[in-house]
């Protein structure tokens, strides 16, 4: 019975209400689409740029001062591999210099040119330099006074996925070239759980720590792109609210007969209730089929565009925290509206009064 009348009041056609609730759900469904193409589209480019950065900057995890043995026996199922760093001029550039070894190095560098036997450089310093060698100024020491100059021939070139955010600033050589001075540090991909490292008392960084300014940058900029967002379904909400008290007084007199007629008023209620929870979550779920259809047309559009494959995956928790959000809120509002009409007599209600 309860259900059956909850069908039947959510579209009903009395006084316009079937109009009213079909730009109802329009408004509800275009905004859930937004929401959800927005917040799809703006995941899978944060989360490939993430990628990038994991993959070739910072990685997951980075340990300081441990031999490359021990932190691999704690990740026997990671990529584990050993580097250094050290801050130089190179040719009068500010850059980072990474000795790696060539056969365990796993950070994404794609050689464009040569070998890895001498000074691998970006494309950028290629193009300027071509294949001439290279002066790199590094301090061995604490004070300027222990500058030392080297000259490194190159051999190789160089690129990677983060571009020109990464490559001008990074020159790689061999490990047989770092000496003293430089910054040895074992790189753990696969994993970002640095429980084992804790128990082990290494001192470590994760990539959120070492990328925590973009990585916050990237939380605010969803944040806002949320917020923003969100004004649309305020204002279903809104339209939700006066369509619930246009109907109740509308459907005043109908709810009191079926009071006289004996079906409970917890009943009554719980059928109003349901009528518009049911017209939310048709809305959501038209929405939901909309957004579907739209990602997949801009996953293969995009896809030949750049000539690769670009996949973009709904956000079911954000659709989960919207939907539940919606429906407790047009549930709430008609209960409201229901409570405040408690004290109504249903004789006057009958004689219209």
């Amino acid at each position: 019975m309860i259900p059956m009348l909850a069908f039947r009041y959510s579209f009903s056609r009395m006084n316009r209400h079937f109009w009213r609730s079909v730009r109802i759900a329009f408004s509800l469904a275009f905004s859930t689409a937004a929401m959800m193409v927005v917040l799809s589209v703006m995941d899978y480019l944060q989360d490939e740029r993430l990628s990038a950065i994991k993959d070739v900057k910072s990685f997951e995890l980075v340990v300081r001062g441990a031999s490359c043995e021990d932190v691999a026996s704690l990740y026997p199922s990671c990529t584990v591999f050993p580097y250094s760093e050290r801050m130089a001029l190179v040719d009068g550039h500010a850059m980072n210099i990474r000795y790696v070894d060539p056969q365990s190095y796993d950070g994404g560098l794609e050689l464009l040119a040569g070998d890895f036997s001498q000074a691998v450089i970006p494309y950028r310093l290629y193009l300027e330099n071509g294949f001439d060698d290279i002066d790199v100024s590094t301090i061995a020491g604490g004070t300027l006074r222990d500058l030392e100059n080297r000259t490194y021939g190159v051999s190789g070139v160089y690129s990677t996925r983060l571009g020109s955010s990464f490559d001008p600033y990074h020159v790689f050589l061999p490990s047989s070239y770092a000496g003293e001075g430089g910054l040895d540090l074992v790189a753990i991909k696969g994993s970002d759980d640095a429980g084992p490292l804790e128990k082990g008392g290494y001192d470590h960084t994760s990539w959120k720590e070492s990328e925590s300014t973009l990585y916050s940058a990237f939380m605010l900029e969803r944040f806002m792109m949320v917020f923003v967002l969100s004004f649309l379904f305020l204002i279903v909400f809104f339209q939700i609210r006066q369509e619930t008290r246009v109907f109740l007084e509308a459907k005043r007199k109908e709810r009191v007969e079926l009071y006289v007629m004996g079906l409970g008023g917890a009943a009554v209620g719980l059928a109003f209730v349901l009528s518009f929870a049911i017209l939310v979550a048709f809305a959501l779920l038209s929405g939901l089929a909309v957004s579907v259809v739209l990602l997949e047309v801009f996953s293969s559009s995009l896809s030949s565009l750049v000539m690769s494959h670009v996949s973009f995956s709904l956000s079911w928790s954000s659709f989960a925290v919207i939907s539940f959000v919606m429906l407790f809120l047009s549930a709430l509002s008609c209960a409201v509206g229901l409570y405040r009409e408690r004290s109504l007599s249903p004789l006057e209600v009958l004689d219209g009064r």
